[in-house]
């Protein structure tokens, strides 16, 4: 990734303006500074080319809707969260109601991390109830697939109320779908990938009722 695009600042052409990481220095920026939608997308596009040579995951987390919590709340969670990655992970905000990371390594290596996020958040007491979709990159998806996926994870995540952290996986061979340039808000959402839920989150399949035996009743005579 170039120094430009982990630094955020000189790419704030939408959604919150930048200023973040830089060769492993954090800035000490508010929380409201971080890259947008559209530095994220950019950082991804330069990502995923190199997803085949070495392992990358992108990490969403969601941090509920702005409309069911005050902002100093969010603030909170949001700099929590961003406080519980490594220096060495690129970060950014596409909304002001989720973070997202790109990490060096596998999607069980970001599910690690993602633990890591929910346990502080929760000794935070910041009262959210934190989810996170993982989705590991491969060099056939678009930047707008990739988030997307990762997006399909966290309201996964938030449906099932039985698991914080969803990794939204393509089953390997399977080609991805063509680019169809950024998504705009309400466009459906691309099908085809296999998200894996918790066992208690698939209902066991039910069994017949087993009906009494007949009694036989022998003829008379």
């Amino acid at each position: 990734m170039s120094t430009a695009a982990r630094r955020g600042a000189d790419r704030r052409r939408g959604g919150v303006p930048g200023v973040l990481l830089d060769g492993g220095a954090r800035s000490a920026g508010p929380v409201t500074r971080q890259p947008g939608l559209d530095d994220v997308l950019d950082a991804l596009d330069e990502v995923l080319p190199l997803s085949s040579a070495l392992a990358t995951t992108l990490l969403l987390v969601g941090l509920g809707r702005r409309r069911q919590h005050p902002a100093p709340v969010l603030a909170r969670a949001t700099a929590v969260v961003l406080d519980s990655f490594r220096h060495d992970d690129w970060l950014g905000r596409p909304s002001a109601e989720q973070v997202v990371a790109v990490l060096n390594g596998t999607a069980d290596d970001a599910q690690s991390v993602a633990a890591r996020v929910l346990d502080r958040v929760d000794a935070a007491g910041c009262g959210l109830r934190v989810v996170v979709g993982v989705v590991e990159l491969r060099a056939d998806l678009t930047a707008q697939e990739a988030l997307d996926h990762a997006a399909d994870a966290v309201t996964v995540a938030r449906v099932l109320r039985t698991r914080r952290v969803v990794h939204h996986r393509l089953p390997r061979g399977a080609p991805a779908e063509p680019p169809a340039g950024r998504r705009t808000a309400g466009a459906p959402r691309p099908a085809g990938l296999d998200v894996l839920l918790p066992p208690a989150a698939v209902p066991a399949p039910r069994r017949p009722a087993r009906s009494a035996p007949a009694r036989v009743t022998p003829a008379p005579g």
